[in-house]
C-alpha cells in the first residue's frame, strides 16, 4: 500500500490517476482498522492532487479523499486534517470539503463525537477566509450541521460553545437561520465554484460507512 501511495505523486498522469482509483477501491473494501495507520501518509498527497487544476487528476483524488473520510475512523481522520498546513486557496477548499464530509458522515452522532467543538469551530473559521470558494465550503458544512441536528435550540447552544467570539457566532447563526443555499456564491471555476452546489458527497462510493 505504501508503494501505491508513492505513485500518487507520479508525473505520469495516467499512473497517478490509476493509483488513486486503486486506493479508493482498497478504502472501500478493507476494514478501517487495517488502514487507519495509513491515514497520515494518505491524506497529504491526496489533498495535493485534489487541488490540482487538472480535473483528470483532481477528481480521482477527490473521490479517494471522500471515501477515506467515510471509511476510516472519525477521530483519526479529524486528527489528520487538523495537522494539514494549507497555504493555497485550492488546498483550503479541499480540506474544508473533507471536514464537510466528516460532518455528513457523523450526522446526528456528531453530538457524541469527542472533537465536536473543535470540528465546528474549524469549519466556522473558514468563513473568515478571503477566497469565496473556501467560504462557500464552510457554509455548506454548517448547513449540513443544521440538517444533522433537529432542534434549533440545541444547535444554537452547541454553536455558542464552539464559537466563543460573539461576532463570529452571530455570523454563523444568521447563515443557518437563512438556510439558504442561494447565499452560496457561484463565483469561481467549474470545480471550485458552481459545482460546489452539488457536494462531492454525491459522488461518493455506495460502500458501507464504517465507524
Amino acid at each position: 500500500m505504501k508503494e501505491l501511495i508513492k505513485l500518487v505523486d507520479s508525473l505520469r498522469s495516467q499512473l497517478a490517476k490509476n493509483s488513486m482509483l486503486t486506493i479508493n477501491t482498497i478504502l472501500e473494501n478493507v476494514h478501517p482498522k487495517e488502514l487507519d495507520f495509513l491515514c497520515d501518509i494518505l491524506v497529504p498527497p491526496l489533498i495535493k492532487k485534489a487541488a490540482d487544476t487538472n480535473a483528470f487528476i483532481g477528481e480521482s483524488a477527490e473521490l479517494a479523499l471522500t471515501t477515506l473520510c467515510f471509511n476510516l475512523s472519525d477521530g483519526r481522520v479529524f486528527a489528520c486534517l487538523q495537522n494539514q498546513v494549507c497555504r493555497s486557496k485550492e488546498t483550503k477548499v479541499k480540506v474544508a470539503m473533507c471536514y464537510n464530509t466528516l460532518i455528513e458522515k457523523l450526522g446526528p452522532r456528531i453530538r457524541q463525537f469527542k472533537d465536536m467543538e473543535r470540528l465546528i469551530s474549524t469549519v466556522a473559521n473558514f468563513l473568515n477566509e478571503g477566497a469565496i470558494e473556501v467560504r462557500n465550503m464552510a457554509k455548506m458544512g454548517l448547513l449540513s450541521l443544521k440538517s444533522s441536528l433537529g432542534s434549533q435550540r440545541e444547535l444554537e447552544a452547541i454553536l455558542a460553545r464552539c464559537i466563543p467570539n460573539d461576532k463570529q457566532y452571530e455570523k454563523v447563526r444568521q447563515l443557518i437561520d437563512r438556510n439558504d443555499l442561494d447565499s452560496i456564491s457561484n463565483t469561481g471555476s467549474t470545480r471550485y465554484g458552481s459545482s460546489m452546489r452539488t457536494s462531492s458527497l454525491d459522488s461518493r462510493s455506495a460502500g458501507p460507512h464504517r465507524q
